[in-house]
């Protein structure tokens, strides 16, 4: 009986890999179809006897969605690198106010197109033991998130605050909050919610694997991560991690 007991939960748990595999072929395959659709509509309409302005403008939205096809899979290679792996891989002493600092100066180009600024509030000695590249991803994906949903002329603030066994890594913006609909699918993988009107992107959708990235980066610290609506507005984004 306990062979066969076994033997029954080794084959639920090959069956669960099994579904989860076909669930991420199938959301990849959905996620693919958009752009690709664009791009074939626009190599039907492109011709060489068009004007040079419409022959650019098709060229335009043929590059655009190549490279949101190319992210799409880099992003998803990535994701499935990173759930099958058990622990960090390169764990090494990291100061996190450089860290942060050089996320925000990754962004700064696309913060002055909103006319946003980022103000962090971090100890400039304080050291973490971590992943610096992932870590460094993840509060990049968090800020740029924040970035993506801010108005002009907002600003998104940082703060580190250190306690006892733990650091805590708050991102909030000033937009208009997550839907209520959304707050519970927010981590869910390849779930995105449309840019707002005034975003340069507006109405687009991201690749929905940025934050789900992010939770499985910071699973592997051995922290915690939550997005909820902030009582004064915008969402407050709240990373901890042991110390």
């Amino acid at each position: 009986l306990s062979e066969l007991a076994i033997a029954m939960q080794t084959m639920r748990h090959e069956l669960d890999g099994k579904q989860h595999v076909q669930d991420s072929i199938q959301h990849l395959t959905h996620e693919l179809k958009s752009p690709i659709t664009a791009i074939q509509g626009a190599l039907e309409l492109i011709s060489p006897n068009m004007p040079v302005a419409d022959q650019a403008h098709f060229l335009a939205q043929i590059k655009a969605q190549s490279t949101r096809v190319q992210t799409i899979i880099q992003n998803m290679l990535g994701l499935a690198a990173l759930e099958h792996q058990q622990q960090l891989q390169q764990v090494v002493n990291v100061n996190l106010n450089d860290l942060i600092q050089t996320q925000i100066a990754h962004l700064s180009e696309k913060a002055h197109a909103l006319q946003a600024s980022i103000h962090a509030a971090c100890r400039a000695s304080l050291q973490i033991r971590a992943d610096g590249f992932l870590l460094g991803q993840a509060i990049y994906n968090l800020l740029e998130n924040a970035l993506d949903f801010s108005p002009p002329n907002s600003t998104i603030h940082v703060n580190v605050t250190e306690e006892k066994s733990q650091i805590k890594i708050t991102i909030q913006d000033q937009g208009a909050g997550i839907p209520d609909y959304a707050l519970d699918k927010i981590f869910d993988k390849f779930y995105s919610l449309p840019r707002p009107d005034f975003a340069s992107n507006a109405g687009q959708k991201s690749t929905g694997l940025g934050l789900n990235f992010v939770q499985e980066v910071v699973k592997l610290h051995g922290g915690s991560v939550t997005l909820l609506n902030n009582v004064n507005g915008g969402v407050l984004a709240t990373v901890t991690l042991p110390i």
